[in-house]
């Protein structure tokens, strides 16, 4: 798929071309070219009794031009496919340990360090003690394109996190709805809140309050209100850091969830205003506010 991406951009628009520059048949090329329609990369076009395929105007198409062009000379072929592509994806946020990218990845770990090594020796990740992240600095268009797959997507929804077939997303309408988490099933745990819109996890699964709330964390956004409502669930379950760790590496909050905690033993030491800088700001009076609301005691 890369090189048909790569051919297309270099100026090939049919299929008999594309067949003979890439050395695949022609109805490799085909089943090829429509599988990247459906994934937004393509767009096909009928112009007689011929068919024209060129890139298509969305973010993944549009910022994989812009990378290839800027830096032809790229070995893409050799990275931005399989497990090598799904780490990539999984590290240009925050760094992860081999066992949280085998745990996400459902691959052994020492594919994942085979992997890990190759992608080092080609300059495109750093290794920081025993965690791993995207060499950003080095290459900002490649982030640019992984970012767009990472957020990318046709429907009108908003995407919050997404991994392959895993996706969290806000969306308004009814239809729209898979499994919802984060706020929309804190009432489920004691913690009732009513919501504008729903926050739902893709493919539909049962899930855990651990879940719901590392889920809701991502939804914060910049509403002191919906910090508080995050902390007396916190309090209110009787959560753990230690319970937390692998959920809080593969959804990529974890500084996020420093300054989540930071605000919450803040708390009793009698300051007034909490300054964040990844989450809201908040008042200790709001927090108690919620907290007395919700029947919290004991903080």
């Amino acid at each position: 798929m890369i090189n048909i991406l790569i051919q297309i951009v270099n100026g090939t628009d049919n299929l008999p071309e594309l067949a003979l520059k890439t050395n695949l048949s022609r109805n490799r090329c085909s089943e090829l070219a429509i599988e990247l329609e459906k994934t937004h990369f393509l767009v096909g076009e009928r112009l007689g009794m011929k068919r024209k395929l060129r890139l298509s105007d969305s973010s993944i198409a549009t910022s994989f031009r812009e990378m290839y062009l800027t830096k032809p000379y790229m070995k893409y072929l050799d990275f931005l496919y399989g497990t090598k592509l799904d780490l990539l994806q999984l590290l240009i946020y925050e760094p992860k340990s081999v066992d949280v990218l085998s745990r996400i990845t459902n691959i052994s770990k020492g594919i994942i360090r085979a992997n890990l090594r190759i992608l080092r020796y080609a300059n495109l990740l750093w290794r920081e003690k025993s965690k791993y992240l995207f060499a950003k600095k080095a290459h900002p268009l490649i982030y640019s394109f992984l970012n767009a797959l990472r957020t990318f997507t046709p429907k009108n929804k908003r995407i919050l996190w997404k991994f392959n077939e895993e996706e969290l997303f806000r969306a308004r309408e009814e239809s729209m709805i898979t499994e919802l988490t984060g706020f929309n099933r804190y009432g489920d745990f004691g913690v009732e809140v009513r919501t504008v819109d729903y926050f739902c996890i893709t493919p539909k699964r049962k899930l855990t309050k651990k879940e719901v709330f590392i889920h809701s964390l991502l939804q914060t956004g910049d509403e002191p209100r919906l910090l508080g409502l995050a902390i007396a669930f916190y309090l209110k379950n009787h959560l753990e850091r230690a319970g937390l760790d692998f959920l809080i590496s593969k959804y990529d909050i974890n500084g996020l969830f420093q300054e989540f905690i930071k605000t919450v033993d803040i708390l009793n030491t009698g300051k007034e205003r909490i300054e964040n800088t990844k989450i809201p700001s908040i008042t200790r009076h709001k927090i108690e506010e919620i907290l007395y609301l919700y029947g919290v005691k004991n903080v």
